[in-house]
């Protein structure tokens, strides 16, 4: 969450303001927030060697007037630090997806830690009742 990283400033284009140091810390931000939350992605189309992909250039707010339409895929949380690990929910995604996070530096270095455990769920919590969408 440095303050020059990409995930902060797409974080802060979505909730339509900047973080304060008040939204770090105890009980300040959590990345689980942003699930099932609607925003506006602006999609760019690139081609590379015969093949197009889709790469997201922006992230915004939910324009005004704009109908979000239900969710179809169930939300997913999973970290790949043992104290946030959730062996049942890795279990539950596909086997093509659970190969790629086996093969990611994250995972090896949890799996030769120690103390991997089930599910914890002690992240923080913001409660805040205003309308910034997490």
């Amino acid at each position: 969450m440095h303050e020059k990283a990409t995930l902060r400033k797409s974080l802060e284009a979505w909730r339509g303001m900047a973080f304060t140091e008040r939204d770090f810390g105890p009980n300040g931000f959590d990345i689980k927030n942003v699930l099932g939350k609607a925003c506006t992605l602006s999609v760019v189309h690139t081609s590379k060697n015969g093949n197009t992909y889709a790469n997201i250039s922006s992230i915004g707010k939910v324009m005004k007037g704009i109908a979000v339409p239900e969710r179809v895929n169930p939300l997913v949380y999973q970290w790949l630090v043992p104290e946030r690990w959730d062996a049942k929910v890795f279990s539950e995604l596909s086997a093509n997806l659970q190969a790629k996070i086996m093969a990611s530096p994250q995972y090896i270095e949890m799996m030769n830690a120690s103390n991997v455990g089930g599910n914890h769920d002690n992240h923080h919590t913001d409660n805040m009742s205003d309308d910034i969408p997490f």
